[in-house]
């Protein structure tokens, strides 16, 4: 398998029960790849540390679906891997990518790679064509698309050479934790679940999901999921900053009508993984946003709650909404830093 990777940046290839409160208080372009080789028999990952926040791109392809890889920096422990939220990609992971280098370091962590790959459809990852998305439901959602997805994530990771990872998934990112938790279990050394949820979506839910994936099919447009971009009443002060506004517009409008189309269709075919919330045996974290309309914390506390399997760290973050890695990123980053510490700590009972 042939890859490139931005200038300046090495190949990263070679070889229970109790839910823990956190108080949080006030505070006032990608490259391609080409084949689609198999995983060597034996690698290694790469043995450099990190310092500073330096990102480079690499398209790991799983048949049928390719994903854009971010790599925030490489790293030989078990890496943490950033899933994003819908309708953006990556990029709402960037601020959080850089506190949580930050923070690790200043902890003595060892250095662990940080990753975020772009969803099928999201960014620089190409769209998946129909006959590859799986079986379609008469509705038109795809049945099969979150766990082929999933598939493509967990390659990715077998295809660097490691052997688990810290899978951390906010909002729509938190269906592909959940399904990564019921498809490969053995590749999750910790997960973090972020102003998500783990059921599948209502009627009306999953009928206003494809409603949306029709109208930017069928009139070529972004239009219909712009309202992330807009704030709402009860939303944190920083989802109504002009700053917030103007980025997460931007996010939205770098994205194609027909990959937001295909997310959604993925979304609402997705079957109901609550079941998979008590298998979790890995350390976990939950995040949440106390002006979160859509994940609020009383919902967030009960999927902590039913994670009866391990023991979950719960932040709760003031004058938060859904995007709390955009809007709280150094609050969500030390939630995430302290559960690789207690991941590393379990690997590594020496340490301190």
């Amino acid at each position: 398998m042939t890859e490139q990777h931005n200038a300046g940046y090495r190949d990263i290839y070679g070889k229970a029960g109790a839910i823990t409160e956190i108080g949080v208080t006030d505070a006032s372009g990608a490259t391609t790849a080409t084949g689609a080789a198999a995983a060597p028999e034996t690698l290694e990952p790469a043995q450099t540390a990190a310092t500073t926040c330096v990102s480079a791109t690499v398209v790991e392809h799983h048949h049928p679906f390719a994903l854009n890889n971010t790599v925030y920096r490489d790293g030989s422990a078990t890496p943490m891997i950033l899933v994003h939220a819908f309708p953006v990609d990556h990029h709402m992971w960037d601020a959080c990518a850089d506190q949580i280098i930050k923070r690790a370091n200043m902890q003595g962590l060892d250095t662990f790679a940080l990753w975020a790959p772009d969803m099928p459809g999201a960014g620089n990852s190409p769209i998946p064509a129909v006959v590859d998305s799986g079986r379609i439901a008469a509705d038109g959602a795809y049945t099969d698309a979150l766990d082929l997805m999933t598939d493509a994530y967990a390659f990715l990771l077998r295809r660097a050479g490691y052997r688990k990872a810290v899978w951390v998934g906010l909002s729509m990112g938190g269906y592909v934790v959940m399904d990564m938790q019921r498809r490969h279990p053995d590749l999750i050394a910790g997960l973090a679940m972020c102003d998500t949820k783990a059921s599948a979506d209502d009627d009306t839910a999953r009928a206003n999901r494809l409603r949306i994936a029709d109208e930017c099919e069928h009139e070529r447009t972004i239009e219909p999921v712009m309202h992330f971009a807009q704030p709402q009443d009860g939303d944190s002060s920083i989802k109504r900053s002009d700053a917030f506004i103007k980025q997460m517009t931007a996010w939205i409008q770098d994205q194609s009508p027909e990959g937001i189309a295909w997310r959604q269709r993925m979304a609402a075919g997705r079957p109901d993984l609550g079941d998979q919330l008590a298998a979790v045996h890995a350390p976990a974290a939950v995040v949440s946003g106390e002006c979160d309309p859509s994940s609020p914390p009383e919902q967030m506390r009960a999927l902590a709650a039913a994670m009866t399997g391990t023991e979950v760290s719960f932040t709760q973050i003031p004058d938060c909404g859904h995007f709390s890695a955009v809007e709280h990123p150094d609050v969500v980053a030390e939630a995430l830093v302290n559960l690789m510490s207690r991941v590393q700590r379990l690997e590594c009972p020496e340490r301190p």
